[in-house]
């Protein structure tokens, strides 16, 4: 059986989602992987003036490709999790004493 090669099919990052104390999360996908990365340039407020969340993938893309997008995602990931390994997703109401995504 011949392996699919593997595909980027988006994302988003923004600075109100966190993993931790630090503001600015993004969560990736492909056909065989979902990744979860700090985006550092996704500060809030008028101290931490940065890059729209995203950016950085954004041009990747464009300029490089699927593949280099794909590596980049490997380099800079906080979490990996594969398909198979996902039996279920609940998103729920955040709260101050936990996150919506269980």
């Amino acid at each position: 059986m011949k392996l699919e090669r593997e595909r980027y099919f988006g994302g988003f990052s923004s600075t109100s989602m966190r993993k931790g104390i630090a503001a600015g999360y993004g969560v990736y996908a492909t056909n065989r992987r979902r990744f979860g990365i700090h985006d550092r340039l996704a500060r809030p407020g008028h101290f931490f003036l940065g890059k729209p969340p995203g950016h950085n993938f954004t041009r990747l893309l464009a300029e490089q490709g699927e593949a280099a997008l794909i590596k980049e995602l490997e380099r800079g990931k906080d979490m990996e999790v594969k398909w198979e390994e996902i039996s279920n997703v609940e998103i729920r109401r955040p709260s101050w004493l936990r996150g919506g995504v269980s």
